[in-house]
């Protein structure tokens, strides 16, 4: 719930909170956060015994609502075009999948530190960091290196 107050919070009020840049790192990464979140979920109810093919479709499901209300909302107080939605929608997509399989493959990650490694990573990036454009090439971008 947090991770989607923040996002709610960084792409309504971009002119008060940062620069377009931070906007968009911290957008994604608290994406990649609830994904990770949603994959410590699942990681649980295996733990409890659930099916495992059960839990995982679950879980995604709940992911995927959870990102598709999100949009919704904030297109409700926005006018975006289609190539925007399709591009947040692609954004969210990549992010929070990320967060669950990065969870569900390594649970010893804490989701709150790598989704702020990843926040990191991304506006490096943007701000044309070579280095750490490879990096989020990788599938551990999440891991601090």
């Amino acid at each position: 719930m947090k991770n989607i107050l923040l996002l709610i919070i960084f792409i309504s009020l971009p002119s008060l909170s940062a620069p377009i840049d931070v906007v968009a790192a911290k957008s994604a990464a608290s994406v990649w956060g609830l994904g990770c979140g949603y994959g410590n979920v699942y990681l649980k109810r295996l733990f409890d015994g659930e099916d495992k093919n059960e839990a995982m479709a679950s879980e995604l499901h709940k992911l995927d609502e959870k990102i598709k209300s999100t949009i919704n909302l904030y297109e409700s107080g926005n006018a975006i075009g289609k190539d925007e939605k399709k591009f947040i929608s692609g954004l969210y997509g990549k992010y929070s999948i990320d967060g669950f399989k990065s969870k569900v493959h390594d649970n010893s990650i804490n989701c709150d530190f790598s989704s702020k490694v990843v926040e990191i990573k991304i506006l490096r990036s943007i701000l044309g960091d070579v280095e750490a454009k490879s990096e989020l090439a990788d599938w551990n971008y999440y891991d601090y290196q």
